[in-house]
């Protein structure tokens, strides 16, 4: 998902959470409008995740527990691709998120992982 898509999902999220500047709420039609369109984008991620053979978790976000097993399993010697695996995320979405963490540095990794 490229941060175009994420910004339109993101924007649908907030529109559906927040009411107006006048406080009026969102009508029943265009709520149902942004969650169809929603719908449709988690749909259309799904549909290329499984056709590009990518990891179940592609693009989804980390939750605080997922995330604190990562380091856990990374401090106590885990491989990235292991943890990959595990986590049924890439590789990139590992390293990326150990660097988050200060646990790696951004150029501290070798294709072997």
């Amino acid at each position: 998902m490229n941060m175009e898509e994420k910004d339109i999902e993101s924007t649908i999220v907030n529109l559906l959470d927040q009411r107006s500047e006048d406080g009026k709420d969102l009508s029943l039609e265009q709520k149902f409008a942004l969650n169809r369109v929603l719908d449709l984008i988690k749909k259309e991620k799904k549909y290329y995740v499984k056709k590009l053979g990518l990891p179940v978790n592609t693009g989804k976000k980390w939750s605080r527990q997922d995330e604190q097993r990562l380091l856990i399993d990374y401090d106590n010697g885990a491989r990235i691709h292991i943890l990959a695996d595990k986590f049924k995320r890439t590789k990139g979405a590992i390293r990326a998120r150990l660097i988050k963490n200060n646990r790696l540095e951004d150029d501290n990794y070798t294709s072997c992982d």
